[in-house]
């Protein structure tokens, strides 16, 4: 049996447990599976869009700057026993396991660009995305959640004169968070000149989408934005997926029936509003966990989830911070700032 430890997925939460085990352990023995050759803040990506030479360059560094782990150029597909079997054919030992898959955004698939592995990929498209923004006269978002929302502002402040339009099947937006919260972002973005549709929902079909009453929607650009679906691996009979095939998981982030492996971030099923932030505190915990296992100790640390929260801009002047306790909107401009690249990447050093 191999003394490795893997982390699979190399998505924001799995390279902060990257990061913790570096600081808590070291990186000599880590492997990470992760086919990208970067990683990059996913809550920077819709500014990136209208800002592709700025934030939609700053927003992503490569795993060689950001941490000398070894990395290995591949998808994990399954776990058997003590083994990870590859998209690449091949098969990896290990003795603990962190999996952090993350989860797919419904919604156009250049915002997460989970198929394009090179920093010179991943920047051009972001650039034909620009270009394509640049020539259309109307957008159409559906869904309106924090990426719908954040989207619809991001795009009314760049492009005043374009006609942009959100529509929402509920009666609110960011249902997840406070009324107050809904009500400030309906109210903005209508300043910004979003046509805002609620209690609408759309189906799609050959023409484009449609409404209950058969009222057709179209735009040069739709941008479906209705949540997202967890990207869970193949665990032995499949037997810790829930219904939503997320990796259910104990009270210290193992995953059902497995003592070694651990999960954190969007692929588990504690029951919160997935964050990056949430995400860095379920790795921290995760490593902890899986030191002390590592070294036969018996303490363990329990997550607990986290109240309702999230940071949502509106444009760059403008946002909501829902707290778990309260609603403070000038703290957004710890995200406004620079999307907190700088937070969870670090300051990138200046060469001489």
């Amino acid at each position: 049996m191999s003394d490795s430890i893997v982390v699979i997925g190399g998505g924001i939460t799995g390279y902060t447990a990257v990061k913790e085990l570096e600081k808590k352990h070291g990186l000599e023995d880590v492997i990470l599976i992760e086919p990208r050759e970067y990683v990059e803040v996913p809550f920077a990506a819709l500014r990136g869009l209208v800002d592709p030479n700025g934030i939609g360059r700053k927003m992503r560094r490569p795993w060689s700057e950001v941490a000398p782990v070894k990395r290995i150029s591949a998808s994990a597909v399954e776990i058997q026993g003590d083994q990870v079997h590859l998209s690449n054919g091949d098969t990896l030992s290990f003795a603990q396991a962190i999996i952090a898959t993350g989860a797919t955004w419904k919604a156009a698939p250049f915002i997460q660009g989970t198929e394009v592995n090179s920093i010179a990929g991943r920047e051009a498209q972001f650039d034909a995305e620009k270009r394509r923004l640049d020539t259309a006269s109307s957008v159409l978002i559906i869904g309106g959640g924090p990426i719908g929302v954040e989207l619809a502002g991001e795009l009314a402040e760049t492009f005043p004169r374009k006609k942009i339009r959100l529509v929402q099947g509920g009666g609110a937006l960011l249902p997840a968070l406070s009324a107050g919260a809904g009500k400030k972002a309906l109210r903005v973005l209508e300043k910004l000149g979003v046509e805002v549709r609620l209690n609408t929902r759309l189906e799609e079909n050959a023409e484009g989408y449609v409404d209950e009453s058969g009222n057709s929607y179209s735009a040069d650009i739709i941008y479906p934005a209705l949540g997202v679906r967890a990207n869970p691996i193949s665990l032995d009979d499949g037997s810790a997926l829930d219904e939503a095939r997320r990796l259910m998981v104990d009270e210290n982030l193992r995953v059902a029936g497995w003592r070694n492996v651990f999960a954190v971030g969007d692929v588990n099923d504690v029951p919160e509003i997935k964050l990056g932030a949430t995400g860095k505190k379920q790795a921290a915990v995760a490593v902890y966990n899986l030191l002390s296992l590592r070294s036969g100790g018996e303490r363990r640390k329990s997550y607990k989830p986290s109240r309702p929260m999230g940071f949502v801009t509106l444009g760059k002047d403008a946002g909501i911070a829902q707290l778990p306790c309260f609603r403070f909107d000038p703290m957004i401009i710890i995200k406004q700032k620079d999307l907190m690249i700088d937070m969870f990447l670090g300051k990138r050093a200046i060469k001489s």
